[in-house]
């Protein structure tokens, strides 16, 4: 079964470096211009990173400097990347329907398939809550994690796929104002979730 519009990225290194299988998973796409290649536009745009570094989105800089602050391209190629909804945005910001959301749990059940990570960071509330409801059967809660310092915190979920399973956190998108998204705030939780041993 193919659930995605859009195919993930798995970079060169995926799972050979102190990250593990670590799978990165963002909200969606938005178009500025007309794309006739939505399958394999997200290893596209992951793989151009850099290129022209004005023309960056702020997306894979802010996520990039949790990472390695000095350089938000290391963390790229070590990881698998995918945007959660599918459906082609015309515009940033734009109102995410209900129809939209009901395209997430099968899309990440499908990039969990084809990366098979061993952790999950997915970078939208709205996703986290919305689009992994707790009603999933394949998904249970495993603990919540603050950092001490700057008081991020999130709840901690196993999600299983065809023998094998993966620990997930859900935090702010980078884009959020409500709280304005700040990488060194939320290294420390990033930190914390990578360093756990679970099973």
């Amino acid at each position: 079964m193919n659930s995605l519009l859009f195919e993930p990225w798995i970079g060169p290194e995926y799972g050979q470096s102190k990250y593990g299988r670590l799978l990165i998973v963002g909200e969606s796409h938005y178009f500025l211009r007309p794309e006739y290649d939505y399958l394999n536009y997200t290893k596209k745009v992951i793989g151009g990173l850099g290129n022209s570094k004005e023309e960056d989105n702020n997306f894979y800089i802010k996520v990039g400097k949790i990472f390695k602050p000095d350089n938000y391209l290391d963390i790229w190629p070590k990881v698998a990347f995918a945007n959660a909804i599918q459906y082609p945005y015309q515009q940033s910001r734009a109102d995410i329907l209900p129809e939209h959301y009901k395209t997430v749990e099968p899309a990440i059940r499908e990039y969990l398939e084809r990366t098979r990570p061993s952790k999950m960071i997915v970078f939208s509330m709205g996703i986290w809550r919305d689009g992994l409801p707790p009603v999933i059967t394949w998904g249970n809660p495993v603990e919540n994690l603050e950092d001490p310092i700057f008081k991020r915190r999130s709840n901690v979920w196993k999600f299983e796929y065809k023998d094998g399973a993966c620990y997930g956190i859900g935090i702010h998108h980078p884009s959020s104002i409500q709280p304005p998204f700040n990488p060194d705030e939320w290294r420390p939780l990033i930190e914390a979730f990578l360093k756990r041993q679970y099973e």
